[in-house]
């Protein structure tokens, strides 16, 4: 029954994106739009699929619940490293100059942490037994928001003093 549900909200997702997609196909937008669009969506079937595939490999029994807990964390560090990259690529909207290069500071130093977090992450899953590594990888991830809201609001002081 694993299989069959992720299958069903894949096909649920897939079928509201193709809606979506078909949607923005005839607005007039800069690269950005339909672009991210198609990006986000092959992401998301990235996940999907690895979801189904270890669902199928326990419903085979070529997996155990363990092995699924794991292959669950290492795509979220995954996807942390991924979003790392991404964010100091970003495009930023800011009315002025000063504002956009804070910014793109602030994306950076975002990214570089969610980069090290992720990797940190996938490390934790890997080695660490299973009981420790769900609560060692919640603690990091509440050390990472609150890393990334200190930093943001460093940069929102400076514009401030600034201004």
């Amino acid at each position: 029954m694993d299989v069959l549900g992720v299958i069903g909200v894949a096909l649920v997702f897939m079928a509201l994106l193709v809606g979506e997609i078909r949607a923005r196909a005839h607005t007039p937008s800069p690269r950005g739009g339909l672009h991210s669009l198609r990006s986000s969506a092959m992401g998301a079937m990235i996940i999907l699929g690895c979801a189904l595939g270890a669902s199928l490999f326990k419903d085979l029994g070529l997996w155990d619940g363990e092995q699924v807990t794991r292959s669950a964390g290492i795509v979220l560090g995954f996807v942390l490293m991924v979003t790392g990259n991404y964010l100091p690529k970003a495009p930023v909207k800011a009315c002025t100059q000063a504002q956009s290069r804070l910014a793109l500071r602030a994306q950076r130093r975002v990214g570089q942490i969610f980069l090290a977090v992720g990797a940190v992450s996938i490390v934790i899953w890997v080695a660490m037994p299973l009981a420790y590594a769900p609560k060692v990888t919640s603690g990091l991830g509440l050390v990472t928001f609150a890393l990334a809201m200190i930093y943001g609001v460093q940069c929102w002081h400076v514009e401030r003093r600034g201004a």
